[in-house]
């Protein structure tokens, strides 16, 4: 049981690491219960679900559709998937590290960002109703989705809103991040550094992903 115990706190100290240095870690795990055990030692799990193309599907989550790059809710600080199926023709997440977009703004761009504040979404009980889209511009965390439109914004806000959109977008073509879980595999950001999303799929796709948010 020791050598057990040994062997998964290196595993979460290693992860821990991984999304600490650079936004983002790879691991495995046989089955939901590993994947859950393992990041339940980052921090409180806040939700389960499962991502999946559903006919019915009302979000980006449930949609085939591509994923535009966001953030989720800020009380998540940490976000796990672990594959179950992929894709027969695709399915990448993808990702964009913040800090390269925000570094590329000058200062007044990154200080009006620090004042604008996002509606959040009511969700599981997640019950904080606005963010700042730039928390502060020292420590370059973001809360960003372009489906949510801040009200009573400023020119100048509103400025900063569009070169942000703008640099994500640049960022996206120079650094972006692909990784194509196979089942088993397992992926884990900084929500408050990586934006994430995906390529389109198709309306049938088995693409299935356990979802963690940790708090």
């Amino acid at each position: 049981m020791i050598q057990v115990a040994e062997s998964l706190n290196a595993v979460v100290s290693r992860i821990a690491g991984d999304i600490r240095c650079r936004g983002y870690a790879q691991f495995s795990a046989t089955d939901p219960v590993e994947h859950k055990q393992i990041v339940a030692r980052l921090g409180p799990v806040l939700h389960r679900t499962r991502v999946s193309i559903r006919p019915e599907g009302r979000t980006y989550l449930s949609r085939a559709e591509a994923v535009p790059f966001h953030t989720d809710h800020p009380n998540v600080a940490v976000i796990s998937w672990r594959c179950e199926a992929q894709d027969a023709g695709d399915g990448a997440s993808l990702l964009v590290d913040a800090v390269a977009a925000i570094d590329a703004l000058d200062p007044p761009t990154a200080n009006a960002l620090a004042t604008v504040r996002m509606p959040c979404p009511d969700l599981l009980g997640l019950t904080r109703s606005h963010c700042r889209v730039l928390w502060e511009p020292s420590t370059r965390q973001v809360f960003f989705a372009p489906w949510l439109l801040p009200e009573g914004v400023t020119d100048s806000q509103r400025i900063a809103l569009g070169a942000l959109r703008d640099a994500i977008e640049r960022a996206a073509v120079a650094t972006r991040l692909r990784f194509r879980l196979d089942p088993g595999q397992c992926l884990a950001i900084d929500n408050r550094r990586m934006l994430h999303g995906r390529g389109p799929v198709h309306d049938g796709s088995t693409r299935t992903l356990e979802r963690i948010w940790i708090g």
